[in-house]
């Protein structure tokens, strides 16, 4: 048997400005302090490989403390507060302090059994408990308007908990019609806790009531097969798969506040995957996915104008696909060249619910280049990633500043990486 100990630690410090006005005075800006550490240690227990029974039991321990600061500085050029109505919104500071801590201890095992030659199958729990303890309070300065005393209240800094015990698990059955093909059905089960939303506007100055959300719970059914060809040089891949979500956290922005709720989604469609080995140098790729992904409105929807039932979920392309050709050949007697075409599809998807803001697709073409030291020591790689500086949106809505009708932020720009790396060890 193997035993496995893994420990990780991350600590990180943001400081982001977020300017949504275009300008150059401070009109709608999004001031962001955040600090966050965690701590995780996960301990496994492996039988030996090979064998017709194989297992693993574990257990896994996370612990993590975030806190943000954000000050959201509200003005309109040209419109003093003084003026009725009008001046009184999106104008007025305010300042939401938002602490958490969350502790997630988890036991987990998975049991692999080969009842005959070709027929195999796996069953897996994971038994969950996480709490989140939050402190959430919000503060206001001058001037002070409707908008930040009304629509945006403040409030104390608020104690809030949050728990939640759950049992996700998964179960597959393969079958093995030849060393060259196999056929496989499985079934998942998975959870996202709830707990609090940070960026949720909180109307009624309670954020046990506005800022709570649902934990979501996904299964997902699965049928596929997996094929080998043109001696083993060739592999085909094919799966169709059926995801229901029950809670589904989504947030929207009406252009005045974030929404988030928990909603019904559903999505199901087919994935297919090849890789072929053209020559000892040349490897070709490709692989193309067609996902319906619906959401489904709740009643509350009808206040936000979300009508359509149901609606293609945000950021959800129906079509994605990708191909890429690497090819790697001998330089010298010490070094090895690698070349790279990688080309992506993204179809057109809608940025907020409701089918609202459509995103066009978008075709990036990345090609690349790469020298490395046959030893597998250390090389160098360039790379130009969306090389024809394809443009399209990666998320838009509504804007926050009543001087622009939406505000969008481009999908990735043309980017150029020279890049070194080195292999220490064996």
């Amino acid at each position: 048997m193997t035993l496995v100990s893994q420990t990780g630690y991350v600590r990180y410090r943001l400081d982001f400005d977020d300017d949504l006005d275009f300008s150059n005075q401070p009109w709608t800006d999004f001031i962001r302090n955040e600090w966050y550490t965690q701590e995780s240690e996960e301990i496994r227990l492996l039988s030996s490989s090979g064998g017709r029974s194989e297992y693993l039991v574990g257990a896994f321990f996370f612990h993590s403390r975030w806190h943000s600061i954000e000050q959201q500085l509200w003005g309109v050029p040209g419109r003093p507060v003084d003026r009725p109505i009008s001046g009184q919104l999106f104008n007025g500071p305010f300042t939401n302090n938002f602490a958490q801590n969350t502790n997630s201890q988890a036991l987990f095992g998975q049991w692999s059994f080969r009842w005959t030659d070709p027929l195999q199958s796996t069953i897996g729990l994971r038994a969950t408990h996480e709490t989140k303890d939050v402190l959430f309070g919000r503060t206001n300065a001058a001037p002070f308007t409707i908008w930040n005393t009304a629509a945006n209240p403040p409030f104390p800094p608020t104690p809030l908990s949050f728990g939640d015990t759950f049992v996700d698990g998964n179960v597959s059955l393969q079958w093995h019609f030849s060393a060259k093909m196999m056929a496989y059905l499985a079934y998942g089960r998975g959870t996202k806790t709830g707990g609090f939303v940070e960026t949720n506007t909180i109307p009624s100055g309670n954020p046990a009531k506005d800022a709570s959300i649902g934990t979501e719970t996904t299964n997902t059914v699965e049928l596929g097969i997996k094929t080998l060809w043109l001696g083993d040089a060739l592999k085909l891949n094919m799966a169709l798969f059926h995801m229901q979500i029950a809670n589904f956290q989504d947030t929207t922005f009406t252009g005045t506040e974030f929404v988030t709720e928990n909603l019904p989604l559903r999505s199901e469609g087919v994935d297919i995957d090849g890789e072929w080995q053209a020559t000892s140098s040349l490897i070709l790729g490709a692989a193309v996915t067609y996902a319906d992904a619906i959401e489904f409105p709740t009643e509350s929807d009808r206040v936000h104008r979300i009508l359509c039932r149901p609606c293609q979920a945000t950021t959800a392309p129906r079509w994605n696909a990708s191909s890429q050709a690497t090819y790697r050949d001998s330089l010298s007697q010490w070094f090895n060249w690698t070349a790279l075409l990688h080309v992506r599809y993204r179809g057109q998807m809608f940025n907020q619910r409701g089918e609202m803001f459509r995103s066009s697709s978008f075709t990036p073409v990345d090609i690349g280049a790469g020298v490395a030291a046959k030893s597998g020591q250390y090389g160098f790689d360039l790379l130009c990633k969306n090389i024809f500086n394809r443009l399209t949106e990666d998320f838009s809505s509504l804007s926050p500043a009543p001087n622009f009708a939406g505000l969008a932020s481009p999908a990735p720009l043309r980017t150029v990486n020279l890049s070194f790396w080195r292999k220490f060890g064996p």
